[in-house]
């Protein structure tokens, strides 16, 4: 009987596991517009989320949003795309621009169990948490956010130097204080934006007639994946519960015997 047990116990886990699984196959989708440029239409497109998915039609193609970010530091402010190098900013403020891989850290010594390795930046400004600003030399470059890795840590843990000991030269300052202004979308038929934080329904439209393009409704057609997936977890879900209550239905037969 306990293996009876058992076995509905592994049949719920792998039901609920397989849920799961359909349920986070894909995350949620961005919003954006989708332009036809033989047609010169534009539409508001959302490409779906983990339940549903819908495509383009034929020759429109999508277009997201990149963010307009506002620096503020004590040697002004300055404005950036999205994806951008921290050395636009820094030339917006006037001062020189320097790459953070090449300012010298302690990367010689163990810092007690650890040792400073450089900060993770892809091109751009990584993450848009900030800047940092040499008060001595008034250079500028991306935010020194050194990371402390574990020696010999087999799993590679690491922690943020969030009180720069891994910084040689002490009058880098970091400065963090940055606003969202826009989101620009960017287009072979221009470029629009709208404010970062709006909420307004018809921001796309407007994006799209500010670009001199008809407005459409309608910019996508069914997906026959998303379809079946959805069909795939009905079957799923229905043979679960068939399967369980036939093995209900056994087990008490047995036990009236």
């Amino acid at each position: 009987m306990e293996k009876k047990i058992a076995f509905l116990i592994l049949l719920i886990s792998f039901f609920f596991f397989s849920w799961s699984f359909f349920s986070a196959f894909a995350a949620p989708m961005p919003t954006g517009i989708a332009i036809n440029e033989k047609t010169n239409e534009c539409g508001k497109y959302w490409g779906g989320d983990e339940r549903v998915h819908f495509d383009l039609k034929k020759n429109w193609e999508a277009y997201y949003p990149i963010r307009k970010i506002e620096f503020v530091t004590d040697y002004g402010k300055c404005i950036i795309k999205e994806h951008s190098s921290a050395s636009e900013c820094c030339s917006q403020l006037g001062l020189k621009y320097i790459n953070y891989s090449n300012i010298p850290f302690n990367d010689k010594e163990k810092l007690g169990n650890s040792v400073c390795i450089l900060p993770f930046h892809t091109d751009g400004v990584e993450y848009y948490d900030g800047i940092s600003i040499n008060k001595n030399t008034k250079e500028c470059t991306e935010l020194l956010q050194y990371r402390l890795k574990v020696v010999d840590d087999p799993l590679n843990n690491w922690k943020t130097d969030y009180d720069k000991i891994c910084l040689i030269d002490k009058n880098w300052e970091d400065f963090r204080k940055v606003n969202f202004i826009s989101k620009v979308y960017e287009t072979p038929k221009g470029t629009c934006e709208i404010p970062y934080s709006s909420t307004n329904d018809n921001d796309e439209k407007q994006c799209c007639l500010s670009l001199g393009m008809k407005y459409v409704d309608n910019t996508t057609e069914p997906n026959t994946t998303s379809i079946v997936k959805n069909l795939s977890i009905i079957i799923v879900t229905a043979a679960f519960i068939i399967l369980l209550a036939v093995l209900i239905t056994r087990y008490i037969k047995h036990r009236k015997k």
